[in-house]
């Protein structure tokens, strides 16, 4: 490619990324210049002959997706403004091959503007989200969905969730006891989520045999039964390594390792798992209700 100008080390990578000629995968720190890479990119596209409706970026936030559609109409703007001469530097900093700026290339780069204001719906540069809504909106019949359908807000979907709660609680209130003794307050959401999530599994009239499919469970295996399942055969050796240290530990410790000798490894049931839950497990109030004591535990280095 034959430059006149001369590019530095971190002005080259940003370059070869915008070039449109091959793929790109760009992995840089926040405030290094993709956003950049990715304007210039679709500039060359569109220098290069490709329709304005044939491109398509897609981004996680709607500021980003803004930012981007903003910097690309500038350029294009000013480009239809400029000179050849300062039209040609501009191109030349994109990266363009100074032999190819031929004057009908500079013509059609100053008309890049208006094609991009006149393609149909814009330029293409949406979140994922609203990629995602415009293909349902075009096969709706194909998705499942309605034609009318509109996309809800995070914070609006958890005021609804809320509200629902608060219904079952106060007309079913032996159906939310019963969900409050397997989930916490904090919890609760979360349940509220994987069922509407999962809806689709609690259509129709509920069966042990169909219950027990779901959850992978033979017909006739107990609470025991399962716990031991989950016990592997070099538990006993870990656990016991680790009482040993649990021994010369701190108060804290010594009361776990007293809670862990009364382990039965040697036929464990639901008791042993609900024991060894209280000690490796946080509880339901903390700020992760249940989860592991990962270098929490034990409380001695």
């Amino acid at each position: 490619m034959k430059n006149a100008l001369r590019f530095n080390d971190a002005t080259l990578p940003q370059i070869r990324a915008a070039n449109p000629d091959s793929a790109s995968w760009v992995s840089a720190n926040a405030g290094s210049g993709k956003t950049r890479v990715l304007t210039d990119r679709v500039a060359r596209l569109l220098l290069a002959g490709t329709p304005p409706q044939r491109i398509l970026c897609v981004t996680f936030a709607n500021a980003a997706a803004s930012n981007m559609q903003n910097r690309l109409i500038q350029r294009l703007g000013e480009w239809s403004m400029l000179p050849d001469g300062e039209l040609k530097a501009h191109l030349l900093e994109l990266g363009e091959n100074e032999d190819t700026l031929t004057p009908p290339k500079l013509a059609k780069a100053r008309t890049l503007f208006a094609n991009a204001l006149e393609t149909p719906g814009g330029l293409k540069i949406q979140t994922l989200h609203a990629f995602a809504s415009s293909l349902l909106r075009q096969f709706p019949l194909e998705a499942g969905v309605s034609p009318q359908f509109e996309a809800i807000e995070t914070h609006e979907s958890n005021r609804l969730r809320d509200e629902v709660l608060e219904q079952v609680a106060l007309v079913r209130q032996p159906v939310f006891d019963e969900m409050a003794k397997h989930a916490s307050f904090a919890m609760l959401p979360v349940l509220v989520d994987e069922i509407s999530a999962n809806r689709h599994l609690f259509q129709g009239a509920a069966s042990t045999k169909g219950i027990l499919n779901l959850f992978g469970v033979a017909k006739g295996e107990s609470i025991d039964d399962l716990a031991r399942g989950m016990f592997r055969a070099d538990d006993a050796e870990l656990l016991a390594s680790l009482m040993e240290k649990l021994e010369i530990g701190s108060i804290a410790d010594k009361k776990a390792l007293d809670k862990l000798s009364k382990l039965k490894m040697r036929d464990p049931g639901a008791a042993d798992l609900k024991l060894l839950e209280s000690v490796l497990l946080f509880g339901g109030t903390a700020q992760t209700p249940f989860g592991p004591k990962v270098e929490k535990f034990p409380t001695k280095k």
